[in-house]
């Protein structure tokens, strides 16, 4: 059916998300999917049986997509310069833009594109629908904080964690009318499940052995090549040149806590330009990962049980500036003592869109980069 024959129903539900829990059961009713996404295949029998109408996705529209990024691009910014001053406040610190860029650049990069997507579809819906009724699942907000970026990384996939973004967004406006149920978000749901087993046990234990070697052999003043993006026989034969044994990838993960939402109480110096910057300005300390508030300090703490040099010549790395948060607060401190960080091109995109935040990001970060051939005269960084 239409959309606009859907939008002349006597009663509209907005549905956000594939949670069925949020699906009306009220006879003479009808639905707006708020996109595809809601509608699983495997689920077509439940859907199907609504008169329901699917919104047009907002970016399909390629020049608001580019326009909407440079906007973003310029209130990432922003929002990092704020955040460096509080996070310095807040950890009684003086680290640099750079060092904070490192360590949370790529999930406030990353989180404000996508609460910024989900602002629009909201906003989507309501300039084409009109009012509308929608079913917000009420339960416990901490199981939806990241603990770090991997976790953040599985979070942002995840229907729990988008129905809770899309709640708090849809809140913000008076001409929705809220239906709350409650309901306990399973961690299964939302993060990866943790299990033991002899044989991970094991591979533990070898690898805390080699790790040991590693730090003995290659010495406080070694060249740190970690997760490069060679084959295991091309790392070896780099290390060797270098009279080093290969560093293996990182296993240990920042300590696992539970977000103290008194201390999140803090806000932003600016209330924001427009709704979505005071939004996102309101949604930030509520979402920051743990490792960069309450658990940050056993995460600068925990980079004493790696087995990385502590005064290194040089860092290089292709994979892990993104989401190993041990790694990247071992590469902002030791950026702030000069010391040179390099990173390799890992993937396709770079050097060929026309906009990319991962290549911004790594540039931006990085003493310097290297390509897979390709160049820019602007980028001084870049080196073939």
């Amino acid at each position: 059916m239409s959309f606009e024959k859907i939008t002349h129903a006597k009663k509209l539900y907005l549905v956000t998300t594939a949670i069925e829990e949020t699906w009306p059961n009220e006879p003479d009713i009808r639905v707006l999917f708020l996109g595809e996404w809601c509608k699983l295949y495997s689920r077509k029998g439940k859907w199907q049986i609504f008169e329901s109408g699917v919104l047009t996705y907002h970016w399909d529209d390629r020049l608001k997509l580019f326009k909407d990024y440079n906007y973003i691009k310029d209130l990432y910014e922003r929002l990092l310069k704020e955040l460096v001053e509080i996070l310095n406040e807040i950890h009684h610190v003086e680290h640099s833009i750079r060092y904070w860029r490192i360590l949370l650049g790529p999930w406030l990069g990353y989180f404000v594109q996508i609460v910024f997507d989900r602002w629009c579809m909201v906003e989507k819906a309501l300039q084409e629908g009109g009012n509308f009724s929608t079913i917000v699942l009420t339960g416990n907000e901490a199981d939806l904080v990241p603990n770090d970026m991997k976790d953040f990384n599985k979070l942002y996939i995840s229907d729990d964690w988008n129905h809770f973004i899309y709640s708090k967004i849809l809140r913000c406006n008076s001409k929705v009318d809220i239906i709350e149920r409650s309901r306990i978000v399973r961690q299964d749901n939302v993060r990866e499940e943790v299990r033991s087993s002899f044989k991970l046990i094991l591979k533990g234990f070898l690898l805390a052995v080699y790790s040991k070697f590693i730090k003995i052999i290659n010495g406080e003043n070694s060249l740190l090549f970690i997760d490069a993006y060679l084959t295991w026989k091309d790392h070896l034969k780099l290390a060797l040149k270098y009279w080093q044994v290969p560093v293996i990838s990182n296993f240990l993960r920042p300590e696992i806590l539970a977000p103290d939402f008194d201390k999140r109480r803090w806000m932003f110096f600016c209330e924001g330009t427009n709704p979505f910057e005071k939004f996102v300005k309101s949604i930030i300390p509520l979402q920051i990962p743990v490792a960069y508030l309450e658990g940050y300090l056993s995460l600068v703490d925990r980079v004493n049980e790696t087995n990385w040099p502590i005064k290194p010549r040089l860092i290089f790395t292709s994979n892990s500036y993104e989401a190993d948060d041990l790694f990247k607060v071992y590469a902002a401190i030791q950026t702030q003592r000069n010391i040179p960080f390099v990173i390799g091109q890992h993937g396709g995109l770079y050097g060929l869109g026309k906009w990319f935040f991962s290549e911004e990001h790594e540039i931006a970060i990085s003493d310097r980069f290297f390509s897979w051939g390709w160049s820019d005269e602007l980028q001084q960084k870049l080196y073939q």
